[in-house]
């Protein structure tokens, strides 16, 4: 059963349908987050939301076992620590010249787009902005 307002297709045929694919996982796990809450709003007590459910019935015992709690706060945890930012200069990270050539086009791209949203009159979306994310999960 699909649950959500876009599921992937179930073939790729097209590029357009991978950049969907990629674009809707990227939105949702930045600035979705911005503007809908923060995982933490949903695992601070294990009442709520969990990787493994229990069969209780109870309403007041736990419904996440306590194992799949814990590993949901150690996650949340790890991937509070800042990561270096998506705009820094990463070129000694790579080796080859291919390697080095790709980094420079995508950063000179995000540099492109991040001038292009400060431009833009009205509100911004600066949780989308290259300047403010850090490297995460989406790079």
């Amino acid at each position: 059963m699909k649950y959500a307002a876009f599921h992937p297709p179930e073939k790729y045929s097209t590029k357009e349908e991978v950049i969907k694919v990629f674009a809707t996982f990227m939105f949702n796990s930045t600035g979705g987050h911005e503007y809908v809450g923060n995982v933490r709003e949903y695992i601070d007590h294990p009442r709520k939301l969990g990787f493994r459910m229990t069969n209780s019935v109870d309403p007041i015992a736990p419904r996440v076992d306590l194992q799949s709690w814990l590993t949901g706060l150690l996650l949340f945890s790890v991937t509070t620590v800042p990561m270096p930012d998506l705009m820094d200069d990463f070129s000694s990270c790579f080796t080859s010249k291919h390697e080095k050539e790709a980094w420079w086009n995508c950063s000179k791209n995000l540099h492109v787009l991040a001038d292009e949203i400060d431009k833009r009159e009205g509100p911004k979306m600066n949780s989308f902005n290259p300047k403010y994310l850090e490297c995460s999960v989406n790079v």
